[in-house]
């Protein structure tokens, strides 16, 4: 049975039988936004649906065996770049979906940086941070790795569509995979999610400590003020009461 689940991101083509279940992704198109880069869906409701969906799929498939360790690899050195394999000690890998031109992929990139050297301090690297550009050129990608001081691995430029199957909606997007069978085991897209998926990856890492993403004015600033427009509006009018009075 073929069945096609189609959403305003793209689509997913699930085949079933009796073997189980298969699914790959068409058309994915990821956008950018002030809030998560999750706007193409005004419906909440409908867009947490289509994601629990997607999740099933991902879970359901993975990627087939020896797919992540083919994935064409390399990191930046001396202002270079430099053919990078997995090593044996890693069982999981975290696949950043990230660009440059995104607003909250530059907020949540500096705290990943920060969270990747303390997975390097440790004495075995169980968990390996792997970017996916989103960029438009391969420049932009080098250029936004360079700035930010990414230490990881990221995917050859051009290569990116072999690892759609774990893509989202939108980016900033970070998913846990297990190395062995492929199966994502968390994911969340947006800084407030990612700050989950760390959490969970650090189940595998090993790293301990407080890792946020954005200060009380990123989390608070909307509500802050929210608040302050409501006492203004308040202050007016009593004020316009009492000149009435008057």
């Amino acid at each position: 049975m073929i069945l096609v689940i189609c959403g305003l991101n793209g689509a997913w083509v699930v085949d079933i039988d009796s073997a189980g279940a298969s699914c790959g992704k068409i058309a994915p198109a990821p956008h950018c936004g002030l809030h998560g880069c999750n706007l193409l869906m005004s419906n909440e409701s409908t867009n947490m649906i289509w994601r629990w969906l997607v999740l099933w799929c991902i879970a359901a498939r993975g990627l087939q065996a020896g797919t992540i360790d083919e994935v064409s690899l390399f990191r930046l050195e001396s202002g270079g770049s430099v053919p990078y394999e997995l090593k044996r000690e890693t069982t999981h890998v975290a696949y950043y979906f990230s660009a440059f031109w995104c607003p909250p992929c530059r907020k949540a990139t500096p705290p990943l940086v920060e969270e990747y050297q303390r997975m390097r301090d440790a004495a075995v690297m169980p968990v390996e941070m792997v970017l996916v550009s989103a960029d438009r050129t391969e420049q932009e990608m080098m250029a936004y790795m360079e700035n930010y001081g990414m230490k990881w691995p990221a995917v050859k430029f051009g290569s990116q569509s072999i690892l759609d199957g774990y893509a989202a909606d939108g980016i900033p997007h970070l998913v846990i995979v297990e190395r062995k069978s492929g199966k994502a085991l968390a994911y969340g897209t947006g800084p407030s999610e990612i700050e989950k998926v760390v959490a969970e990856m650090r189940n595998y890492s090993g790293v301990v400590g407080d890792f946020k993403i954005g200060g009380l004015v990123d989390r608070y600033g909307l509500l802050v003020a929210v608040l302050l427009c409501g006492v203004m509006v308040l202050l007016l009018k009593k004020f316009r009461d009492s000149r009435l009075r008057g």
